[in-house]
């Protein structure tokens, strides 16, 4: 009998409160020291008592059932626990499958009851909780003797009992490490091996010492590497329903970006497959982009957390923006996904302009001891000002501080505009309105376009138009919209006779990333905490 118990919401400490996937995984993103690992150890202390020490987390809300039957606690255990004698004659305690918790049905059944949101004493049997990099001794320790009749007291066991878990371990490492795996079961140290024996495998009560020498020269598992055992420990505790929720901090700890993909890929179909539920936290871009390529299969969301002394805040991307965002193939292989390890992001038209702003941010960040601040920002290229809005959306959604750097020429359309301030969430102002119609409508009508994009500000008809567009300017700025005030990039250095890329490299051997202040204002922009005005 199955005893369904699920984590619904998580609120933090400021009262946000997220939705938690109820077979799938919760992915939670955020900079260095933001709380994510911290959450993951909150749950497990309030799922244990609702009254225990927490740091992240304001409130948790289980979905469970109030009271049990001693009937049902029973046949629960029996099922997925391990069982031992009790202190009384005639009795059996259980123990969760790898822990060594001893409970007895009834004081199971009262424990489950005693509080709506927390499982007391009875919390291991439902949730398990690995830190950085515990996994990888999960599958590769020896199982030691098994006898006959033994009960299974360990994911390793279940799989020396059922050929089919063992195949689906092994066809996941040949497709991620181009590797099999054997589970020995011919010697008495009963282990997972690294390869495939060419002999002839014997009847089960029919062993050969040909076949058990053959298994014993394959490599073992714990001789792999962290990343090798950390993969497989995680895909032992999910193909066995080890528990039915696991809190995992860096499961991708060890992994190459290709292989934290893999993992992504494979945890969010698999989590959804085996209706388990898996929060985790992460450091890794990949590994996010391998959970959200799992598609329909999957059911993952993405929570981002953001520290500010000590409130933290959850932010949520709904499982349709994902959708809408992996959908996209500009957002999709860019690198704004790894936004949301960042405190900061700035979006810009190209990669040739990352680049050079980049090496500004970096040589101002040096000059004024800000190199902390500096590593915390994160400058992406859109692929030209009309998508822009795109990108800077789905990091606002997410909690990221999000700026726009565009050339003079953004401005020609005021629906872009808009739409460019309101994704990085500041507020189109009739004020913003009427300087853009009395800067705008001379420079259409006189055909001066491409005379601001190649000139900026001095550009600009004299007078009205020109008082109109500095307070334009000055506006988009407090809303982390920033013009180039010289039309573009190039401005910077007109003796350079080149554009883009070829500027840029041009422009860093020359050094005009340290030498030019016109540049240096520009990036203080992004260097600077901004709080949107309005």
């Amino acid at each position: 009998m199955t005893i369904r118990v699920r984590i619904k919401t998580l609120e933090s400490n400021a009262g946000d409160s997220v939705e938690i996937s109820e077979s799938g995984v919760t992915c939670l993103v955020g900079g260095n020291n933001a709380g994510k690992s911290q959450t993951l150890r909150d749950i497990a202390v309030r799922m244990h008592s609702h009254d225990g020490h927490v740091v992240v987390l304001r409130e948790l809300q289980l979905e469970k059932a109030n009271q049990l039957l001693l009937e049902e606690s029973s046949a629960f255990l029996a099922e997925t626990a391990v069982s031992t004698p009790a202190h009384q004659p005639g009795t059996l305690a259980y123990s969760p499958m790898g822990g060594s918790t001893q409970i007895a049905p009834d004081t199971f059944r009262a424990l489950f009851g005693i509080h709506p949101n927390s499982l007391g004493g009875a919390w291991e049997f439902f949730l398990k909780h690995w830190s950085a990099g515990s996994l990888s001794s999960f599958a590769s320790a020896s199982l030691g003797h098994v006898g006959s009749g033994t009960p299974a007291s360990s994911p390793l066991h279940l799989v020396f009992r059922d050929g089919e878990l063992e195949q689906a371990l092994s066809d996941l490492a040949h497709e991620v490490f181009g590797e099999r795996l054997t589970l020995d079961r011919a010697n008495m140290d009963v282990r997972l091996r690294m390869g495939k024996v060419d002999v002839p495998i014997p009847l089960f009560n029919n062993p050969t010492t040909e076949y058990a020498d053959a298994v014993a020269a394959l490599p073992s598992l714990e001789d792999q590497g962290d990343g090798v055992k950390s993969f497989l420990g995680l895909a032992l505790a999910v193909v066995t329903g080890h528990s039915q929720m696991l809190l995992i901090d860096e499961p991708e700890a060890f992994l190459h970006p290709g292989q934290a993909r893999a993992l992504g890929r494979w945890l969010g179909i698999q989590a959804k497959k085996r209706d388990v539920q898996v929060i985790v936290s992460t450091h890794n871009r990949d590994f996010v982009l391998g959970l959200l390529s799992g598609g329909a299969e999957s059911d993952v969301r993405i929570v981002r957390i953001v520290r500010n002394g000590s409130i933290n805040r959850f932010h949520e991307l709904p499982p349709s923006d994902i959708a809408a965002t992996w959908a996209d193939p500009v957002l999709r292989y860019s690198n704004v996904l790894q936004g949301l390890f960042h405190r900061r992001v700035a979006i810009c038209e190209s990669d040739a302009d990352c680049r050079f702003y980049g090496a500004v941010l970096d040589e101002l960040a040096v000059e004024t001891n800000r190199r902390s601040q500096a590593d915390d920002i994160l400058l992406v290229p859109s692929g030209g000002k009309d998508r822009i809005a795109a990108l800077a959306k789905s990091m606002l959604q997410l909690g990221v501080e999000t700026h726009a750097f565009g050339d003079f020429d953004v401005l020609n359309r005021k629906d872009r505009i808009c739409g460019i301030v309101e994704s990085v969430g500041g507020s189109w102002t009739n004020e913003m309105n009427l300087d853009f119609v009395a800067f705008a409508r001379p420079v259409q009508e006189g055909h001066l376009w491409d005379d601001l994009k190649k000139h900026g500000m001095s550009a600009v008809p004299a007078g009205d138009p020109y008082s109109a567009c500095e307070r334009l300017l000055k506006s988009l700025d407090a809303m982390r919209v920033h013009i180039v005030p010289g039309g573009e990039m190039e401005s910077f250095d007109r003796s350079i006779g080149v554009k883009g890329s070829p500027w840029v490299s041009a422009a860093l051997e020359k050094g005009l990333h340290k030498s030019s202040q016109g540049a240096k204002d520009y990036v203080e922009n992004i260097l600077t905490p901004n709080e949107l005005a309005g």
